[in-house]
């Protein structure tokens, strides 16, 4: 059957799930789906296979005969009917048959470009070569093919046969419960009970077999597996694995093995479903050693006798986060720093690439949320759950940018200690992205562990309504907060110079912002009348100490004056 190309298969993509591969060429029929072109050498066209085998026992291929004294013979795809999306599936593969063992070098040119070699193990049979291209998923304008056999040796003129151009999911499964992986199973402290149905199927893991464990009464018990050789964490070094727990908990995964180690700790916010947690391992990645597995439920907690499920044990490349660095103020930027561990939404929030790619967010990816839609839903809301206090001493500055299709208000909240604060901000900008932020540093020390975001407070949602969020953050304030004149009493002490009415005017507060507008949406604002003198003054004292200019030596104040006034009455806000 002729396959689905390009946009008609990304749109099946969620359909067929973790068995997806895009299908870019197979000659199928006697014909290509792509526009191949020699620049040099000569493409033979789609021929009938001249050795079909078990690998590719197609009916059709494509033929290409090097042209002799070009080492880098350029053949392939000059113009894509669009450009390639490298965001999901960028392992490639390719079957190659040539009488000669040789490289073959996959490159995707347009804005910006990724290639890679791989070369042929074995002449005179099929052969299937993988490419990693993760490292262009980041590239949005890939509208060229190419393909060098046996790049940079001029004298080659071999004839090449290739078929089946495909990309897959970029991962490496460690473990799955369905194929025998040659991991050894066992448990430290509890009990393996070994591979069974899965309890569970869902989204997030509906896979048919799945790893059970059960916890001793000791503080630590581990599932524990020992590999038939060490992983290669050179380049796959983002581990991923699912998880059944029964209660919340923690979850502790530790890869180990010749003396090295590395281990980490994630929140587990949700019970009884099945949750993904992904771990960086990219500073082992030059380790070698590293052949066990040992995962533990509620680690260094004694009698937590429960059974729990694991499955789906994965490698992954960084891809374009090479390099990235990690950023100490973002929580979730859905991309190359995902720190967060949701709870309730969690299954609302999924990542996707950038709706609307602009200079106020050039993100590649984002978080996609759903509203919930029909009555009760007015307060639904996304979680990130810490479970222990969160450190408010330095960054207490909660803030997130929004893409929202809809005005309302965006309810930014801490919780789960001492009290609670929550704050409403008006959304007014809809269809753009939109940066918000709010101040929690009166929080310190209430020992809060819940960070609560609701896109639409107080409105049952509507089917169909989708926010868009990134850059969820917590950061120091990039500025001080003098007055806003929001409290029952200012902040600062406001008075005439020298308490002179007549020669410095009077100060009145509080007063009702008269002209609220995108500058200044405060509902409360002081009012100054000036005085008789041209240098009619107004003073603000700090009470709580000095104003600290090494740090923040700007001042910015929103005023809303008359047009023009010797004397006259000026509303303003200080920020």
């Amino acid at each position: 059957m002729k396959k689905l190309i390009l946009s008609a298969l990304f749109a099946l993509i969620g359909y067929f799930g973790a068995n997806a591969q895009v299908l870019y060429e197979d000659f199928e029929g006697g014909t290509s789906d792509l526009a191949w072109q020699q620049f040099d050498g000569t493409y033979n066209g789609v021929i009938a296979n001249p050795a079909p085998d078990a690998l590719n026992n197609s009916g059709f291929v494509g033929s290409y005969t090097k042209g002799a004294g070009f080492g880098y013979s350029l053949f392939g795809v000059p113009a894509l009917a669009q450009p390639l999306d490298l965001t999901g599936f960028n392992r490639f593969k390719l079957k190659v048959w040539c009488s000669a063992a040789t490289p073959v070098l996959l490159k995707f040119e347009g804005v910006g470009f990724v290639e890679k070699t791989a070369t042929i193990p074995a002449a005179n049979q099929w052969v299937e070569l993988t490419f990693d291209m993760s490292k262009g998923e980041g590239l949005t304008g890939l509208t060229k093919i190419f393909i060098f056999f046996d790049p940079g040796v001029d004298a080659s003129s071999n004839t090449y046969y290739f078929d089946d151009l495909v990309a897959v999911k970029n991962e490496n499964v460690i473990e799955d419960y369905e194929t025998p992986s040659g991991i050894t199973w066992t448990s430290l402290n509890g009990a393996f009970n070994g591979v069974v149905a899965n309890p569970d199927p869902s989204p997030v893991n509906s896979t048919a077999n799945i790893g059970s464990f059960t916890n001793g009464t000791v503080d630590y018990s581990f599932a524990f597996g020992t590999l038939t050789a060490p992983l290669d964490l050179s380049v796959y070094n983002q581990i991923k694995i699912r998880m059944w727990a029964p209660k919340n908990s923690e979850l502790l995964f530790k890869l180990e093995g010749g003396g090295n180690f590395k281990e980490f700790r994630r929140n587990i916010a949700v019970a009884n479903k099945w949750q993904e947690y992904t771990f960086d391992f990219s500073s082992m990645s030059g380790i070698t050693t590293l052949d066990k597995i040992l995962v533990a439920f509620a680690p260094g907690i004694v009698n937590q006798t429960d059974t729990y499920y694991i499955d789906e044990i994965v490698a992954l490349p960084q891809g374009a986060c090479v390099g990235a660095a990690a950023n100490p103020d973002i929580i979730d930027d859905f991309d190359c720093n995902r720190n967060a561990v949701y709870d309730n939404g969690w299954d609302n929030i999924s990542v996707v690439k950038n709706p609307n790619p602009n200079v106020d967010n050039p993100s590649l990816r984002v978080g996609r949320y759903e509203d919930p839609s029909g009555a009760g839903t007015e307060y639904a809301a996304l979680v990130a759950d810490y479970e222990n206090p969160i450190d408010l001493s330095t960054r207490n500055q909660f803030g997130l940018k929004l893409w929202a299709p809809k005005a309302g208000n965006l309810l930014l909240k801490i919780e789960g200690g001492t009290g609670q604060q929550e704050v409403s901000v008006p959304v007014t900008e809809i269809n753009k992205w939109v940066e918000y932020s709010v101040d929690f540093s009166s929080q310190l020390g209430k020992g809060h562990d819940r960070l609560v975001m609701f896109f639409n407070a107080g409105v049952n949602g509507e089917p169909g309504d989708v926010y868009y969020v990134d850059d969820i953050n917590l950061s120091a304030p990039k500025d001080k907060l003098l007055e806003d004149f929001q409290s029952a009493l200012p902040k600062l002490g406001w008075q005439p110079l020298d308490q002179d009415d007549v020669i410095h005017g009077t100060f009145t507060f509080p007063a009702a912002n008269p002209s609220p507008n995108t500058v200044n949406n405060s509902t409360q604002v002081a009012c100054y009348q000036k005085g008789a003198s041209p240098l009619s003054t107004l003073q603000g004292i700090n009470v709580a100490g000095n104003f600290d200019l090494s740090q923040l030596p700007q001042f910015n104040i929103d005023v809303l004056s008359p047009a023009s006034a010797a004397v006259g009455t000026i509303c303003y806000v200080c920020n």
